[in-house]
């Protein structure tokens, strides 16, 4: 019997860690300083300006198939990750309907709005809304402004410029290290924004239908307008009135391509394309993806390349 004892406990020995403890072990240590992206878009910029900063870690907080954040509700997830967070950098302009709420729940969260102090454009559905003649309903309005400012580099750099600012306020200790990793990322910016107006200008002055308002920015700041939208409204199919008025539109202005988002169904595009013969293509509005270091710029690029294959006649 003792002999089995022994052999027993031996086993029971050899199972438990190295050290025998069968517990967990340390705990990973808090990082310094908590940050919180409110979506992936805010996530690959703010990304850029901590890198390298000792003792900083970012989180995302809606996860990424989520899509835009217009009429997002808070989750369990999101609560937990808000409640030990030091910063929340989001993109403001009425996108996270939510934030009134979080600051309400955390008042000592420091909050960074990337868009602050940007001209906006005004809300397509917000414009459409007043052309109908129908109100907003208080629960699913959007707000008045174009929040999709992310989508152009040129607005990108100004966001990411708010985002090094209020990062050097909350950890003035490592000024620098923002400094130097914006300074980077601009100039990358910079030559991004160089290759999509090379990409765009023989395209300038061409009309452009979209799925969403989406692309409104980065379509004003290179030269080419928004010429109609295939969806006004995120929940509501648009009217027999509207998709007929959009056909004969695209039919008098001889538009040839219709921009779909890779994030919804083509079934609008489709119907017109039927109708009137334009082509589909597909863009991207950097919601969802990878990751990475250059994840944003690919993407950006990858979206001009599209509108102006597209678009050559």
């Amino acid at each position: 019997m003792k002999k089995t004892m022994a052999v027993l406990l031996a086993l029971v020995l050899a199972l438990l860690p190295l050290g025998g403890c069968a517990s967990t072990g340390e705990e990973t240590p808090r990082a310094r300083l908590q940050v919180v992206a409110s979506f992936y878009p805010m996530a690959l910029l703010t990304e850029r300006v901590i890198e390298g900063v000792p003792g900083v870690a970012l989180h995302t907080m809606a996860q990424m198939n989520t899509g835009c954040l217009h009429d997002y509700q808070l989750q369990p997830r999101d609560m937990k990750i808000l409640e030990n967070a030091d910063v929340l950098v989001y993109n403001g302009a009425g996108m996270e309907g939510f934030i009134g709420r979080v600051a309400a729940l955390r008042p000592g969260l420091k909050l960074i709005e990337a868009s602050a102090g940007q001209a906006l454009l005004e809300s397509a559905a917000h414009e459409h809304e007043h052309e109908d003649g129908h109100e907003a309903h208080e629960e699913h309005h959007h707000g008045d402004a174009n929040a999709h400012l992310w989508l152009s580099p040129k607005r990108a750099m100004a966001q990411v410029e708010n985002i090094r600012d209020e990062l050097i306020a909350a950890d003035p200790e490592y000024a620098q290290v923002y400094r130097e990793n914006a300074q980077a990322f601009l100039q990358e910016l910079e030559q991004l924004d160089g290759q999509v107006a090379t990409l765009l200008a023989p395209c300038q002055g061409q009309g452009v239908v979209t799925f969403h308002e989406g692309f409104t920015y980065l379509l004003e700041d290179y030269g080419l307008y928004q010429a109609g939208l295939l969806q006004t409204d995120d929940e509501n199919a648009p009217s027999p009135r509207y998709m007929a008025e959009l056909i004969d539109h695209i039919r008098q202005e001889g538009i040839a391509a219709l921009f779909c988002e890779k994030q919804y169904s083509t079934r609008l595009a489709e119907a017109i394309s039927r109708e009137t013969g334009a082509k589909i293509y597909t863009l991207d509005t950097i919601v969802s993806g990878p990751g990475g270091r250059d994840a944003y710029a690919n993407a950006v690029l990858q979206n001009a390349q599209t509108i102006s294959e597209a678009l050559k006649k």
